[in-house]
Formats: structure tokens, C-alpha cells, sequence
């Protein structure tokens, strides 16, 4: 093989792989070790690896190869080094949060904790099939709806049936886990995620965006970084991407570059690399560009533009006094989901402004209006109105 190209992160979570071109992986932040080999006697004239991470410290075996590192421009890494002298999450949060910071993290799981019947479960090491279909497919249905919103698109979602069929023995062989934040039988929260000796990656988060109120996001990352605690974990890594909740937890941040690994003796191979390390030098001036401030100008104008084409809006809220409203009711079946899909950020809103639990509220349809509901709560409630 004259040329070979590895995905090193997806090497190393989906199949625990690592190229034999490394001898020896290190973490940056304290230098133990991560992964050791024995030199072997394969050859490639050229290999390349991209997406190392760089809270690694890479050592290269055979001193007859060379390599060139270039990073992978704006794909920046976040993650949380866990100090082997952390008793319990509440030690991290005191130390990496101010006062400020870390209350609305509490207050806001808490409030869901409330307002729902919530409860935490961790998928690791056993999952029978049944359950794992089943969270799977709603682990997509909630990526779908989110990524509809943004108005984007995902690599997991194009390759979902891949992931699908890969998680279900990993899972059961402690490779991967799910974490799962329920309400009652519910999932709202799924956290795809992989292990790797005593690094945990959280890889995959998806939730319900009608909880949006409530901050799933930082709630999972407060679970996981407990569940690592416990488990004596020194690493959690968050990937790549640039979302403020990896901002506000990580305590460390990395990039991701490319290996060019090649045969100092053979001029095919310094061909053939330095072709490559050209392609990845011009992809990266055109990320360059497209991160331009022009570029990002042009992008928000027409994504907002597009959502102003939404035909479909919901902001007409009022508090009513249901008692003096003389409106003629009628009750929903809040057991029933599918039934009132379309009212739930609302129900979900008012339960979080008014401190209601979910049990204590009632919902019902205005029989002599077109698309209109009260949500009522013990001293509270509101009427929405649908308006196309």
C-alpha cells in the first residue's frame, strides 16, 4: 500500500485502535501514559492520520520515517482534566466556578428535578436489546428536531445506522455507555459515549428541546463528570465544537491536527506527502475565508432571513383568570404525547415559571376557539393562542 489514511479519533473509540505508527501516546497535561506498542514490522510509504487530538503527546516509531504535524484549523477541542485528589463533583464546581457561575447550574437541575418525576440511569457494560432500540430511535428523534431548528446539519445523522449497529456490543463490552435523564419513562436527555482506559468521551448529546428551559445540557455534563469522579476517571473529553456549555465546564482546550508519516529515503513518498500536506494547508486557508467576519455576516443575514419564512408562529401568551374566563373548556390527556407535541415548550415554560410540578397542572382546549388552550396550575395560568 502505497498511501494510507486513518481517522485516528474514530479508530480509537469505535474500534480501540490505534495506528502502529505510534509508540507511545501521553497526555499533555500530565504526561502518563495513555498507549504503548511494540514496534512492528508494517510499512506504509505514507501514512496519514487526522484528527489527533492534542491532549496527546504522540512518540513515532522507526527512525526511518519522518513526520509532518499541521493543525486542523477550527476544530478546537474541549475537555475537563480530573485531579486524582477529586472526591466528589462538588469539590470541581467550588474550584473551577465562581459562586455566580455555578448556582444557575444547581438551581436549574433542581427546578427540573421539581418539576418532574426525574430520575438517572447509566447504560454501561449491560443493556438488553429492547431497551437499546428504543433509546436509540428516540436518541434520533430529538438530534433531528434540534439540528431542524438550527437549521443544519450533522455527521452523525448521515451515518446514524452505523452507529446504531456499532453501540450495542461496545456497550455491553464497556467500551461505550449512555446516560440517560428520564422523566418518568421518558428519555429527554441521551448522552452517547465512549471509554478508553480512564478517558471518558462524551460523544454524542442529544435532547429534548422542549425542556430547553431547564438546561439538560449542563445537567448531563454535571452527571458524567460525577459518574467520572466516582469511577477514578482523569480525563473527560467534550470533542470539538464551539458551544458555550464546553466553555464553562472544560478546564482545558486542544486542537486537533494531521500526521503526515512518510519515508525520509523514498522520493514517491515525499511526493506523495508533501501533496498531501499541500491539500491540507489549502483547506485550511479556505476555512480561513469562510470564518472571515464577511462570510459570518452573509451566513447570518440568511439564516435569518429563512426564519422569518416560518408561517407557524406561537408567541401569543396571556395570563387568564380561568375562574372569571366563562370560556367553554375542554380537558387534554396529558399521557397521550402525541396529542400535544405542539403544546409541550409551553406546558414546559409554565411549569418552570411558576415552579408547578408536571402532575399538577391541567391542560385543556378552547371548544369555541380555533387553536386555543389554557395551561392552569394551582394559582396560575395561562392562555395560548396559535397563530397562523
Amino acid at each position: 500500500m502505497r498511501i494510507k489514511k486513518i481517522h485516528f479519533i474514530n479508530d480509537l473509540l469505535e474500534q480501540h485502535k490505534i495506528s502502529n505508527i505510534y509508540k507511545s501516546l501521553n497526555y499533555s497535561f500530565n504526561e502518563s501514559i495513555f498507549y504503548e506498542s511494540e514496534e512492528t514490522d508494517e510499512r506504509v510509504l505514507v501514512e496519514i492520520n487526522i484528527a489527533f487530538p492534542k491532549f496527546l503527546i504522540p512518540t513515532f516509531n522507526n527512525n526511518y520515517y519522518q513526520t509532518k504535524k499541521i493543525t486542523q484549523k477550527y476544530l478546537d477541542g474541549f475537555g475537563i482534566i480530573i485531579d486524582p485528589n477529586t472526591k466528589d463533583i462538588s469539590q470541581y464546581l467550588n474550584t473551577h466556578f465562581s459562586k455566580n457561575s455555578r448556582a444557575p447550574i444547581i438551581k436549574k437541575m433542581k427546578r427540573l428535578e421539581s418539576c418532574f418525576n426525574i430520575h438517572y440511569k447509566v447504560f454501561y457494560g449491560a443493556i438488553v436489546e429492547e431497551t437499546y432500540t428504543n433509546l436509540m430511535h428516540r436518541t434520533h428523534a430529538m438530534l433531528m428536531r434540534r439540528f431542524e431548528q438550527r437549521k443544519d446539519n450533522n455527521f452523525i445523522l448521515n451515518d446514524w445506522n452505523k452507529y446504531v449497529k456499532l453501540l450495542f456490543p461496545l456497550i455491553n463490552n464497556r467500551e461505550a455507555s449512555l446516560f440517560v435523564i428520564y422523566n418518568d419513562v421518558t428519555p429527554i436527555q441521551v448522552s452517547i459515549n465512549f471509554h478508553y482506559e480512564k478517558t471518558f468521551f462524551a460523544y454524542i448529546p442529544a435532547y429534548d428541546i422542549d425542556y430547553a428551559q431547564f438546561g439538560l445540557g449542563n445537567t448531563a455534563v454535571y452527571k458524567q463528570l460525577e459518574w467520572c469522579v466516582e469511577n477514578k476517571y482523569v480525563y473527560l473529553d467534550m470533542g470539538n465544537g464551539d458551544y458555550d456549555y464546553k466553555k464553562r465546564w472544560c478546564n482545558y482546550s486542544y486542537e486537533l491536527e494531521t500526521h503526515v508519516y512518510y519515508k525520509k529515503s523514498s522520493i514517491s513518498a515525499n511526493i506523495l506527502a508533501l501533496k498531501e500536506i499541500n491539500k491540507i494547508q489549502f483547506k485550511n486557508k479556505a476555512k480561513d475565508l469562510l470564518n472571515s467576519r464577511l462570510i459570518k455576516k452573509i451566513k447570518e443575514y440568511y439564516k435569518t432571513k429563512t426564519n422569518k419564512k416560518i408561517s407557524f408562529s406561537n408567541n401569543n401568551i396571556e395570563k387568564i383568570d380561568i375562574e372569571e374566563s366563562n370560556l367553554t373548556l375542554k380537558k387534554i390527556d396529558l399521557t397521550k404525547n402525541s396529542k400535544r407535541e405542539y403544546l409541550n415548550e409551553h406546558i414546559y415554560n409554565f411549569i418552570y415559571t411558576y415552579k408547578e410540578h408536571f402532575d399538577t397542572i391541567s391542560v385543556y382546549k378552547i371548544s369555541n376557539e380555533t387553536d386555543s388552550f389554557i395551561v392552569k396550575g394551582k394559582d396560575n395560568s395561562i392562555k395560548i393562542i396559535f397563530n397562523k
